[in-house]
């Protein structure tokens, strides 16, 4: 009889929680039936949209970034998947569909890593807004899929410039500036002894840098984002790897060739009569933008017929041939890059060809070195022989 009094309470999971109280049994059922019923009609590629809105205007995301997101549901998601509820994919059903189109599609493992940030998106959004109870990715584990992933790997030699390459590219730099004071040029050669990522380059300042204890804080970055249509700058408080967790950045040796640039850019600025408390700025005093560092670089790498033309093969070069080669140890190498030592060893450490060669030319030596090195207390074993029988030494 469900006309009786209803003498309990059920609580519905909306977005702020609240209890539902009815007189009858009857009635209860039918708010919590029209409640769930209607949370049904939330397709996955409706909260898609909905939290592709929220990621534009309330998290500032880019419109090139809203625009990749939309391109991996595009080819991940079949018109099945997108059609289905959001409240009723399971972790086992998604374990299931993401190794069906991995063998669908063979992407890299990179492109599996960007539909986990949309899968990621769209239940995190359902998730706070009431539309499921748990979400389903939390019992999703990647890395598992990994091995079905394309495993071809671009050489190093597509990634990395090699020592000549390189040396070309900042005696080009160095000798061409566009005029007495170019920001892009400065910010160009400052990152080739430092690694740094592009976007943290024209929020520095000076008040960053550490005469005393010569060293250099590297604690933000800038960003650019797309508000109503325009595109916007700000300065964010913390880098790339920090996002999640600010640590008050990392901290950049100041060696000789980079102190001798730091003063050349002071010498620059007060020539040109500028005082600004960035060391990359235009003439007004205002930083330059990231984007700006990025086209100068990648067009004088084509004056040079180069092939990789993008500031990032800098901080991998950077560090496969002289970081490695100065012994510095690889979480040492992390830390000055800014990231954790796996990224570091998995991408951002690469050896070419001729790197190869010396590899051999030190091995070389090292057993040259052992076999007229002097040797005591060692006992002959001339006149006998390991026998393939007995395995045992036996005289001859």
């Amino acid at each position: 009889n469900y006309e009786k009094p209803c003498k309990f309470k059920q609580k519905v999971l909306d977005n702020i929680g609240r209890f539902v109280r009815k007189k009858t049994e009857k009635e209860l059922y039918q708010e919590l039936y029209d409640y769930y019923k209607e949370k049904e009609e939330y397709k996955i590629s409706a909260v898609f949209e909905l939290s592709q809105q929220i990621a534009h205007d309330s998290k500032g995301n880019s419109k090139q970034t809203i625009l990749r997101k939309q391109q991996f549901f595009d080819q991940w998601a079949t018109d099945g998947f997108a059609d289905m509820a959001v409240n009723s994919v399971t972790d086992e059903f998604l374990g299931r569909y993401i190794q069906s189109q991995i063998k669908a599609i063979n992407p890299t493992q990179k492109a599996l890593e960007g539909f986990r940030g949309v899968l990621n998106q769209i239940f995190l959004y359902a998730l706070n807004h009431g539309l499921i109870t748990a979400n389903p990715m939390n019992g999703i584990d990647v890395t598992n899929y990994f091995k079905l992933c394309q495993t071809s790997h671009k050489e190093a030699k597509y990634k990395i410039y090699t020592a000549e390459e390189f040396q070309q590219i900042k005696d080009f730099i160095t000798d061409n500036p566009r005029s007495e004071y170019d920001p892009q040029q400065l910010a160009v050669l400052f990152t080739m002894n430092t690694g740094n990522r592009v976007g943290e380059l024209p929020i520095l300042k000076w008040a960053d840098i550490d005469s005393e204890k010569e060293l250099i804080h590297i604690h933000g970055q800038q960003q650019q984002y797309w508000l109503n249509g325009k595109k916007e700058v700000r300065e964010l408080n913390y880098t790339k790897n920090e996002r999640c967790h600010p640590l008050d950045g990392r901290y950049f040796p100041m060696t000789e060739e980079l102190k001798t640039l730091l003063y050349e850019i002071k010498a620059r600025q007060e020539k040109a009569g500028i005082e600004s408390e960035y060391l990359f700025c235009k003439a007004d005093g205002t930083p330059i933008t990231k984007q700006s560092i990025g086209k100068y670089y990648a067009y004088r790498c084509k004056l040079l017929g180069l092939k990789i033309t993008n500031l990032h093969a800098v901080r991998m070069t950077l560090n496969s041939l002289e970081f490695c080669n100065l012994g510095i140890s690889p979480a040492e190498q992390a830390y000055i890059l800014g990231h954790s030592t796996r990224t570091n060893q998995e991408h951002y450490t690469y050896t070419r060809e001729e790197q190869v060669n010396d590899i051999k030319q030190k091995m070389n030596a090292y057993i040259d070195q052992q076999e007229h090195k002097p040797v005591d207390n060692v006992v002959s074993f001339e006149g006998k022989k390991r026998t393939l029988d007995t395995a045992k030494y036996q005289e001859s």
